[in-house]
């Protein structure tokens, strides 16, 4: 996959709320733990910002690549909330209602586009990972979904 090598500090990598639930262990935790190490160990190829939204589309968790601009992080969040809006990946969004694709893009917050994915614990959708900055969304998808398979088993919530 195209998903490695700018480097990305533990700066860069944050929670975008404080939940209660983010004790030392928890999945919100271990997820930027995870990203963290792969950031650290070189994984990531394109300047790309990773962010994971709740059932809810609220941001989670947000990871840039210190060569990413700012721009991917509003991008990448609204590719994850595109899936949350649809129920499905973001580029079987984008191909199957490819017709109603520029009313959807005036949505504030929401863009059609590849690289966002499904989150999915017990079969159920609990949030999402959107991935901006490769240079297409046909590269972007594939890191959110490496990124999502590698992590789903560790999520301790229903």
């Amino acid at each position: 996959s195209g998903c490695a090598s700018h480097r990305v500090t533990s700066k860069k990598l944050f929670s975008m709320r404080q939940d209660p639930r983010s004790r030392p262990g928890s999945s919100n935790n271990r997820f930027r733990s995870w990203l963290a190490s792969r950031s650290r160990s070189n994984l990531i190829r394109y300047a790309v910002t990773a962010v994971v939204v709740d059932r809810n589309g609220d941001p989670q968790v947000m990871i840039r690549g210190t060569r990413a601009n700012r721009f991917t992080i509003q991008i990448a969040t609204d590719k994850a909330r595109a899936v949350i809006l649809s129920g499905v990946d973001s580029s079987l969004f984008l191909h199957n209602r490819g017709d109603i694709r520029m009313e959807m893009d005036h949505v504030d917050g929401i863009l059609m586009l590849e690289g966002g994915v499904r989150i999915d614990s017990v079969g159920t959708l609990v949030g999402a990972l959107g991935v901006s900055g490769a240079p297409g969304g046909e590269k972007d998808e594939p890191c959110a979904k490496t990124a999502v398979a590698a992590y789903v088993d560790q999520l301790d919530m229903p």
